[in-house]
């Protein structure tokens, strides 16, 4: 794992910590988790969004004071949105949620990340993977968990896919055979890193469960052969288990 990477995920570790303390009301000023209504008062439940993951990762990016910083970055390839998301030519700018350039330079970003929180819609992950892997720069996909079960990470029950059966389904669909895919470091790969953020919030009586983060990188670069390559397979590998786990210490009374 290269220094840079090390340094991505430390950077989402601290954004975590910072939420974790977000959701136990630790910290005493900056941004919070605002509650829910029920059209007449604030009721006992927070929304959890990506919003609040975004602030939270610039803060620490500013408190590094390392890189510079750009928010709905317009991205230089164009794309189509439908109901097969790709890369087109014939299609529209769009836009990433972070960027990170290096302090001499503003052109080329260093770093591109895109915010998710809860188990979205496999569409909303494949288009955001989708700009990752082609635009320049290495990628980072945050993702943001109010609380997690069995069936989170991978469902094999089939009845709803968890979040990395949803990662496999939209890389694979991606990369296909245009790409070699490893979770070793080999020469002139790209790196998107996935880091997932774990509050343990549970809604009965504002308690808080297991908190914890975990990452996986994967490295991929264009294949000069394009071979008949099962990607699927590759990736079920690559996902079977993350490359760190780190729990968060909760705080004893919960909210």
């Amino acid at each position: 794992m290269s220094n840079f990477v090390n340094e991505v995920i430390d950077l989402s570790n601290k954004t975590s910590y910072r939420l974790h303390e977000m959701i136990n009301r630790k910290n005493s000023s900056g941004i919070i988790f605002p509650k829910y209504s029920d059209g007449e008062v604030r009721i006992s439940e927070h929304r959890i969004s990506e919003q609040e993951a975004r602030f939270a990762f610039f803060s620490e990016v500013e408190r590094l004071g390392k890189y510079k910083v750009s928010v709905e970055t317009p991205t230089i390839k164009k794309y189509k949105f439908g109901t097969n998301p790709r890369h087109d030519q014939g299609g529209r700018s769009a836009e990433i949620d972070m960027s990170l350039y290096k302090a001499n330079e503003e052109k080329n970003p260093i770093l591109n990340i895109e915010f998710k929180a809860h188990n979205p819609e496999i569409k909303a992950i494949e288009k955001d993977l989708l700009k990752l892997i082609i635009e320049p720069g290495d990628g980072l996909f945050f993702h943001l968990l109010k609380s997690s079960d069995s069936g989170t990470f991978r469902n094999k029950s089939g009845t709803k896919k968890g979040i990395f059966d949803k990662y496999i389904a939209s890389l694979n669909k991606i990369c296909g055979n245009e790409y070699i895919i490893s979770d070793k470091l080999f020469k002139d790969s790209k790196k998107i890193i996935f880091f997932v953020c774990c509050l343990g919030y549970k809604e009965v009586n504002n308690k808080i469960s297991e908190c914890f983060t975990l990452s996986k990188t994967i490295y991929l670069k264009k294949s000069e052969n394009k071979s008949n390559i099962d990607q699927e397979v590759i990736l079920k590998n690559i996902f079977t288990e993350p490359d760190e786990i780190q729990r968060i210490k909760c705080c004893k009374d919960g909210i």
